[in-house]
Formats: structure tokens, C-alpha cells, sequence
């Protein structure tokens, strides 16, 4: 065996109603997840940690997420026989038949230190350190994006950051106060300016230091938001929300401000 690959176990393997598992080996604590550079060959399988679910590369070229009891909660299309799942050294995760991609989920440049997880719940994940890049349930909303883009959904209260089609990271935000009258504007910009450590004085009244910030329409920008003490996300925003900016978690604003220069789009749907 080699050293650093993942035990993945073959799929399909049923006994009474249960999985039969492999007796535990020193790397076999890994069947939940890969990372980049190995790959989930035909016939194996991703095992969640709580056994309840299997994630199964098929002879036919499908990736299947399954309940133990044998219902499907999700699936890739057919790509044929011989196909694999693999994760690139750039983030891509990808099925390829032979050397031919086949499908791919549009993650190219989010990281070499991408890690594909089944969680507890059946849900897939890729995760850039501790930076949700996809999942089975979200997919790539970022399909017809040219150049960089901050792609947010109000409704959500989510947000993806785009690259030449490729989905390279997402976060929960919290935008304005509905409620309150301070509904963030939707429609499609561009970012102004990036400042570190500054202080924001809102029209509203108040002072508000934060660590980063990116106008993108005069006095609406994004920003950190130190002060916050509900999750992002949450649907508190509609009360406890912003006056109409993007608060997005300090340390994906601290990378958000690396890798987004001035004129990348930043797009606010409903």
C-alpha cells in the first residue's frame, strides 16, 4: 500500500442490512475523505464516520451518495466504465475516464489543499482548509461568470467568490436589515478600493472599525464585521443585519481581500 493515499472500500459490500468494513488498519480512519492528488477507483467507496452513508464510484461511471438502508440522495450522470473520481493538485474535482474528463464539479484554483469529505449526513464536501469551495447540495453557481466576481444571495444569506467559470470558495454573509429598513441594494457592481483598518461611519449614526473593507457603490462595500455576535447566515439579519453592506467572516474577508483586486464584480441577487 501506499503510504498517504486513503483506505477507499469496496462498494456494495451488504450483510443483514449493514456494511461489512474492513478490520481497521493504521491509515483506514481516512474512508470518509480524499484529498488532492488521490482519487476513488470504480467498485470503491467513501464511507461517512457514522456508517450511515456511502459515497460509490459504480462500474458504469456514476458517483452515488446512498443512505445504508439503499436510498439514493445523490448522483453524478453515467460517464462510462473505467471511470475514477480524483481530486487535482489545483482543486479541481473531477471524474476521468482513462485520461478524458468526463464531469467536473468547476473548482480549478481553489487549492492544492482541497479535502472531498462525506459528512455524517450524506452531504459531499470540498473544502479548502477550513473554506467550503462545493457541495452536493450548493453545486457551482458560478458556471457564466467571466473574470473574478463575488456572486451574494440575499435570500440565502450566501455567497460564492467566482473565477473564469470555476467556484473557488463560498461563505455565509449578512447583509441589511430588512426589517429595519435597510435592505441591501441588488444589482451588479464593481470594487472601488480596498482599505485595511479603517473606521466605517454609517448615515445611521455610530462608528464601526473594521479590518477590511471594499466599496463597491460609494458607502455599500464589503466588509468584516468584528462586532457580530449572531452566525453568518443567520436569519437574524433581517433585524440584527448590516445597514445595507456585506459582513462577511474575518477570516474568509482577510483571503476575499487578497484575491479580489479592484474591478472584480461583485453581483447581489434577491
Amino acid at each position: 500500500m501506499r503510504r498517504g493515499l486513503p483506505i477507499l472500500i469496496p462498494g456494495a459490500i451488504v450483510a443483514a442490512g449493514l456494511w461489512a468494513v474492513p478490520a481497521a488498519t493504521a491509515h483506514s480512519a481516512s474512508t470518509h475523505r480524499m484529498s488532492a492528488g488521490t482519487r476513488l477507483a470504480a467498485g470503491h467507496s467513501l464511507v461517512s464516520a457514522n456508517g450511515r452513508y456511502r459515497a460509490t464510484m459504480d462500474r458504469d461511471g456514476h458517483l452515488r451518495v446512498v443512505r445504508r438502508a439503499g436510498s439514493q440522495v445523490w448522483q453524478t450522470r453515467g460517464t462510462g466504465a473505467g471511470a475514477h473520481l480524483t481530486v487535482s493538485r489545483g482543486g479541481q474535482l473531477m471524474i476521468k475516464n482513462r485520461h478524458r474528463v468526463v464531469w467536473q464539479a468547476g473548482t480549478a484554483g481553489s487549492g492544492h489543499s482541497d479535502v472531498l469529505n462525506l459528512r455524517n449526513d450524506g452531504l459531499l464536501t470540498l473544502r479548502a482548509g477550513r473554506a467550503l469551495v462545493w457541495s452536493s447540495r450548493i453545486g457551482n453557481g458560478c458556471r457564466n461568470v467571466t473574470g473574478r466576481a463575488f456572486r451574494v444571495d440575499l435570500s440565502r444569506q450566501f455567497a460564492r467568490m467566482c473565477a473564469h467559470h470555476q467556484q473557488v470558495r463560498t461563505t455565509p454573509v449578512t447583509t441589511g436589515a430588512v426589517d429595519l429598513g435597510y435592505g441591501t441594494p441588488t444589482g451588479t457592481w464593481h470594487v472601488q478600493n480596498r482599505v485595511r483598518d479603517t473606521t466605517l461611519y454609517p448615515a445611521a449614526g455610530g462608528a464601526y472599525p473594521v479590518n477590511y473593507w471594499m466599496p463597491y457603490d460609494g458607502a455599500y462595500g464589503i466588509h468584516d464585521s468584528p462586532w457580530q455576535h449572531f452566525r453568518y447566515g443567520s436569519p437574524k439579519y433581517r433585524t440584527r443585519g448590516s445597514h445595507g453592506c456585506i459582513h462577511v467572516p474575518g477570516r474568509t474577508m482577510a483571503w476575499l481581500f487578497r484575491w479580489a483586486p479592484v474591478g472584480t464584480t461583485v453581483t447581489i441577487s434577491p
